[in-house]
């Protein structure tokens, strides 16, 4: 993008820049240019990433441009998710907590994300 320059710059953060999603555009002086777009929904983007990385399973991306996984956000209570979105919600059967990564939580026990109901008990569809 700029004349002269002898390196190429990196992909700046939050952007996604391949030649796949890139639009080439002419700028006012006729040479041809590249427009680099945000980082899609579900992905975040590091400086020099050219196609993103999915949102960890258990967090979803809330918006286009996020630049690193801490701004992904934990599921919502009741819901699961997966690939960088909120799926769906969590099973009858079990309450989720957070951060769940199916319709049935399951985690280690030192960071529970939900439970099974215990026998005697019964949770509908999508309880917290």
């Amino acid at each position: 993008d700029e004349v002269g320059r002898s390196t190429c710059k990196k992909c700046p953060a939050g952007k996604v820049c391949n030649r796949q999603v890139q639009d080439q555009v002419q700028a006012a002086d006729g040479t041809a240019g590249v427009r680099v777009m945000d980082c899609p929904e579900r992905k975040y983007c590091p400086e020099g990433q050219a196609f993103g990385v999915w949102c960890p399973d258990g967090t979803y991306s809330g918006g286009p441009g996020l630049h690193s996984a801490s701004q992904c956000l934990n599921c919502p209570l009741s819901n699961y998710c997966i690939g960088g979105l909120v799926a769906d919600v969590c099973e009858s059967g079990s309450f989720c907590v957070s951060k769940n990564v199916g319709p049935v939580p399951t985690a280690p026990d030192e960071n529970p994300v939900g439970y099974l109901c215990p026998r005697g008990y019964f949770c509908e569809k999508g309880a917290t």
